[in-house]
């Protein structure tokens, strides 16, 4: 991909240029989405882990930052400094090769850290 292409995305079947978007709005509007979808859900609804396979929606919403931060801002943002190194262990439970990982079907046993803390680390 080029530099140019790697700096605006469009959504399929949208014409560039009716909607030119840089890559950090498109992430913004993701994350707004993600964020408004647990809004109506309070700290313990996001907890439960109905099965082994399914992530609970704090655990997700935690993965999913800790995984932009461990694969894109750690190693292209020099002096990037992570939110909490302990989340490495917490929020990994794919990723072997990157060291100890919670096991998928605990992820529902996490209680801690607190869903505030978790909101903190998504700002």
């Amino acid at each position: 991909m080029s530099t140019a292409s790697a700096a605006t995305i469009s959504p399929p079947d949208t014409p560039i240029r009716h909607v030119e978007q840089s890559l950090a709005e498109r992430y913004r509007l993701v994350r707004n989405a993600t964020e408004a979808l647990a809004v109506p859900l309070s700290a313990e609804d996001q907890t439960v882990q109905s099965m082994p396979d399914a992530s609970p929606t704090k655990w997700h919403r935690a993965h999913t930052t800790w995984f932009f931060e461990k694969m894109i801002l750690e190693p292209n943002l020099p002096g990037y400094r992570v939110f909490d190194p302990q989340f490495n262990f917490l929020f990994n439970s794919y990723y072997e090769s990157i060291g100890a990982r919670q096991p998928r079907p605990r992820r529902g046993m996490i209680t801690r850290p607190a869903l505030e803390t978790i909101t903190g680390q998504l700002q």
